[in-house]
């Protein structure tokens, strides 16, 4: 994969929670965001319209979509909305972040990773802040 696009990944994880996490390769979040996508959609939205819409009818669909968004309740649609809102803003964060290490990369100015667990590890402590290792005898390159 190339450079991680952060507005690629927002725009994907608008269109459904977890798109934007399957271009990042983040299959374990992507999942996480799916599930948790359809979960809230179908608690929070009322399902009586579904039984009614036709799979082949694109019209049905179209006309099922606006009967269950308009017999929604208004907190049925803030928690749909929240749900969205957050998976578009992690897909985002991680894109920046990736991009952000690549150029830190590209530059020489990454911190070596831990022996441990293999995650970067913050110059200024003594120990991995991901996994806890001590690092006594590391020193900063």
């Amino acid at each position: 994969m190339g450079r991680p696009r952060p507005w690629l990944a927002a725009v994907l994880a608008f269109l459904y929670p977890g798109l934007g996490h399957l271009y990042l390769r983040e299959w374990a979040r992507s999942l996480l965001w799916f599930v948790l996508g359809v979960g809230t959609v179908a608690l929070a939205l009322p399902q009586d319209a579904v039984a009614d819409a036709n799979v082949t009818d694109p019209n049905s669909i179209v006309n099922a979509s606006e009967t269950m968004t308009a017999e929604a309740s208004t907190v049925g649609l803030l928690v749909v909305v929240t749900v969205f809102a957050f998976s578009i803003a992690d897909a985002y964060t991680i894109a920046r972040g990736a991009k952000a290490r690549r150029a830190r990369e590209a530059a020489g100015e990454v911190a070596p990773d831990c022996p441990v667990c293999g995650r970067e590890l913050d110059e200024d402590l003594d120990f991995c802040h991901w996994c806890t290792t001590r690092l006594d005898n590391w020193e900063p390159q």
